[in-house]
């Protein structure tokens, strides 16, 4: 999991330093690896900032389609934490 934030991370400090071309396959690969090892809320907050990240690129569609998946995961483990 701390994999994941990591790559996420680099991938977003890319994005705020100019750099965002390496930042996509930054994305893509902590998406891959939190997928990979069942991490919902790392998969969400990587979907987000990926999401963000298209938006600057202004790829609109595409970034709402990664704030859907984020918001969707979102729900589903507020609902977990709420029935347990």
């Amino acid at each position: 999991r701390s994999a994941v934030r990591a790559t996420a991370t680099l991938a977003d400090a890319l994005v705020t330093c100019g750099r965002s071309g390496p930042a996509q396959v930054l994305y893509e690969k902590a998406l891959a690896t939190a997928r990979a090892c069942g991490d919902r809320l790392g998969e969400a907050l990587v979907a987000e900032g990926f999401g963000l990240w298209l938006e600057y690129e202004g790829r609109t569609e595409q970034a709402r389609a990664h704030y859907a998946v984020a918001a969707r995961i979102a729900l589903r483990l507020s609902r977990a934490v709420r029935t347990s």
